[in-house]
């Protein structure tokens, strides 16, 4: 029979997995432990109050400033060379440690035979790209001088041929990602930069993703597992699971409250404290799946970005608010650097937790101010908040 765990255990393991109940150090050393330990910092290009990878890696390295983390993945700082981090489609875009690209090949190799034909009808055009990454080293796509090359009126889903094939060649693998500036990728050849072609099969470079991820997580359902690193095949996640299971690097457990079986992943600690407070991204592994999120802390949860202004309930860009690892609320934020201040814009407390409201307003208070400290603002406005968590003007 498999080992009955409760879910407030659950909650700790997931914690303790992810880096949060023990946070590295700030540095370039705490922030490569905090990537190593998640495994992937995916990106997102909206920066209202901060960037996502930022915002995940704060509370993994007791809130180390955001530069620290540029300069690991060499982000507005001089490219010369691809350094420890890298880029791939890992969960979505995300950051990853260089060493473990050749795992991702897989999607790779699957992606040029779907745009096999964009390949072939472009490939003039390509052989002449890569020959200016060859000549010229690490440059942006802006960078590149061809005549087609030009800015196209509609925005920044219009983008000219150049661009789309510099990202094909990025996801097709024949480019690796070296640095960003002003958040626009540089790139350079992966023969010149990244480790070499592994002789793992597909099977196998699955089978290894989630291993990974059943680390990470620590402990999870399959779907949690697969949606990790989003294998997109069933079959293959449930097959990668058996050999897992068989080996000896998971093991079935069951979650009071959960509705299917769960895998402890081997030598996990079995963690009980839930001392952790944080603003979490919309993007941070803790609850990016949203079926985890919500069997895990009862929290329903979407971004709201992309709702109509007049349908958001909880605001804009709505971070997840945790005090004592319970998920109790939720804010949104603006960084506004010309008034000095962090903006608090929405605060909507959970109606679980509305009876702990004189409880938890004096926590949150900490947390806005921690973080306006890590932005180097000032002030915190909450004036004109709206939402169900009344906050001192």
């Amino acid at each position: 029979m498999p080992e009955t765990i409760s879910n407030q255990t659950a909650k700790a393991i997931a914690l303790d997995a992810q880096g949060l109940v023990r946070p590295a150090s700030p540095g370039l050393r705490g922030h490569r432990t905090a990537l190593e330990r998640i495994g992937l910092l995916q990106l997102d290009s909206v920066n209202v109050y901060e960037r996502s990878h930022y915002i995940v890696a704060a509370p993994r390295t007791s809130w180390g400033p955001p530069n620290d983390l540029d300069r690991l993945a060499h982000h507005d700082h001089r490219v010369r060379k691809v350094g420890n981090i890298t880029e791939t489609w890992a969960h979505q875009a995300a950051l990853i440690p260089l060493n473990d690209l050749p795992l991702f090949e897989f999607r790779e190799r699957a992606f040029r035979e779907q745009n096999a034909a964009f390949f072939s009808e472009n490939a003039a055009l390509h052989r002449e790209i890569l020959a200016q990454f060859r000549d010229r080293g690490p440059i942006s796509t802006t960078e590149i001088e061809h005549e087609e090359n030009v800015r196209l009126p509609g925005g920044w889903w219009n983008k000219n041929l150049v661009h789309r094939s510099v990202s094909m060649l990025f996801l097709s693998g024949q480019l690796v990602v070296t640095g960003r500036r002003r958040f626009e990728r540089v790139l350079d050849l992966r023969e010149r930069v990244a480790p070499e072609a592994t002789s793992m099969t597909r099977a196998e470079q699955v089978l290894e993703l989630m291993r990974r991820a059943s680390v990470y997580l620590g402990v999870a359902t399959l779907d949690d597992l697969r949606d990790y690193f989003r294998i997109r095949y069933l079959s293959e996640a449930r097959d990668a699971l058996q050999t897992l299971l068989e080996r000896g690097d998971v093991q079935e457990v069951t979650v009071r409250g959960w509705d299917r079986p769960a895998y402890l992943a081997a030598g996990q600690r079995r963690a009980r404290s839930l001392r952790v407070d944080a603003l979490l991204s919309p993007f941070d592994p803790l609850v990016w799946y949203r079926p985890r999120a919500a069997r895990l802390w009862d929290f329903e949860y979407r971004i709201s970005i992309y709702t109509p202004e007049h349908k958001r309930e909880h605001g804009y860009y709505v971070l997840p608010v945790m005090i004592d690892g319970e998920l109790v609320g939720r804010v949104d934020l603006k960084r506004d650097r010309k008034a000095d201040a962090l903006l608090v814009r929405h605060a909507n407390i959970e109606p679980s937790h509305a009876h702990r409201m004189t409880e938890l307003t004096p926590r949150l208070h900490a947390l806005l101010r921690e973080s306006a400290d890590w932005h180097g603002l000032s002030d915190i406005r909450t004036d004109g908040v709206a939402g169900t968590w009344s906050l001192p003007d």
